[in-house]
């Protein structure tokens, strides 16, 4: 059993899908990193956590950018870091869903819905991304 691919998003063409999937991760990425500053702790431990989940989510920003070039240019190869960094990426927000289980506890319920839903997100469009990444004739060795 491979990974799950689609023809159609949204009933629209798969290009205009990757374009929805890819601003939408752009705005949920950049909300991250403007709201992951509220669990800063100063001195604390969590700041590590915070400077991590801050540098990947901007170097998925940048690879978000190379997708949306990939709508115009067609290369397959601009798609790939995205799969990367959005793996890298749920990984990490995991880690920091658990750090922020642990400092906040329940103090921060919104915070930890957002990071949950987003989570959720993150994983639909990843799916959304690599069908384009297939359609362009990517392999699926990442």
């Amino acid at each position: 059993m491979g990974i799950p691919t689609i023809k159609k998003c949204c009933c629209l063409e798969l290009k205009w899908g990757a374009l929805i999937a890819v601003v939408v991760d752009w705005i949920f990425a950049g909300f991250v990193v403007i709201r992951c500053t509220d669990f800063m702790d100063y001195g604390g431990g969590m700041n590590i956590v915070w400077y991590v989940v801050a540098i990947v989510h901007i170097a998925h920003i940048v690879c978000i950018i190379l997708v949306l070039v990939s709508l115009c240019v067609r290369n397959k190869n601009l798609v790939a870091p995205y799969l990367i960094t959005a793996i890298i990426r749920v990984i990490i927000d995991i880690i920091f869903f658990i750090f922020v289980c642990i400092k906040l506890g329940d103090h921060d319920i919104p915070g930890l819905i957002f990071i949950i839903i987003g989570l959720i997100i993150a994983v639909c469009l990843w799916i959304v991304v690599f069908s384009w990444y297939k359609k362009l004739g990517g392999s699926a060795d990442i």
